[in-house]
């Protein structure tokens, strides 16, 4: 049985052709729309994240400046002009994330073309915030900033877990370091590895009933079939 690392490259390929999606694309000059578009997406649809995204830019509240120290109810007002109501808790979420990267503006947003130092710290920061958390901030840090580290969810682990690259015993922490290591540290390996593990493990690896034999890491199952999850 290989390890997950020794298995990265075949399930590299496996994931490549059934999820047909991208990596970002980690903007270095202005990351901050691209923050609130990611934010906004985990908290609706996307296709309701992009008209808010367009609403906040049309509205002039794409700036982290404003967007921080604006009124939420005027906030919503400007959307609703443009046909947006999104929740109340949707509008303080992007408000606390634009106060917390005016802190850390001028970091974010220099030296375009090189790679940004995310620090852990940073990770802990957006973690902190009210309705975010450790995946997301970890999430948010490889998605919108490139930094090297892999947010786990529900559907990663059970797929490793079924594999048998984990036990119960492994935390947050060590799930995703493992990742990391697999992808050897690469960001846009780790952006596009984790948008299709979860992808798959939504349509293939459910908690109850998983489907292996439609699954595209059917090849790289335990030979006597995946192991079963404790609530299964």
């Amino acid at each position: 049985m290989p390890t997950l690392t020794e298995a990265y490259p075949t399930i590299a390929r496996a994931l490549a052709a059934p999820t047909g999606r991208r990596a970002a694309s980690f903007p270095r000059s202005d990351p901050f729309p691209a923050l609130v578009g990611f934010a906004a997406s985990r908290t609706g649809d996307s296709k309701t994240a992009l008209r808010l995204q367009a609403a906040l830019d049309d509205a002039g509240l794409s700036d982290s400046t404003f967007l921080a120290t604006a009124d939420p109810a005027e906030v919503v007002d400007l959307l609703r002009e443009a046909r947006l109501d999104p929740p109340i808790k949707t509008i303080r979420l992007l408000q606390r994330l634009a106060s917390w990267y005016e802190g850390h503006r001028e970091s974010l947003e220099g030296g375009a073309g090189e790679p940004l130092e995310f620090p852990s710290a940073w990770r802990d920061e957006l973690a902190a915030i009210n309705g975010i958390g450790r995946a997301t901030a970890d999430a948010i840090a490889l998605h919108v900033f490139g930094a090297a580290t892999y947010p786990v969810d529900r559907p990663v682990y059970r797929i490793l877990f079924r594999h048998g690259w984990i036990d119960a015993t492994a935390d947050y922490d060590d799930v995703s370091q493992r990742l990391i290591d697999a992808a050897d540290a690469n960001p846009s390996a780790l952006s596009a590895l984790s948008n299709a593990l979860t992808d798959v493990g939504k349509r293939f690896c459910r908690p109850a009933s998983p489907a292996c034999e439609k699954c595209p890491l059917r090849t790289v199952l335990p030979p006597d079939g995946p192991l079963a999850l404790h609530d299964e």
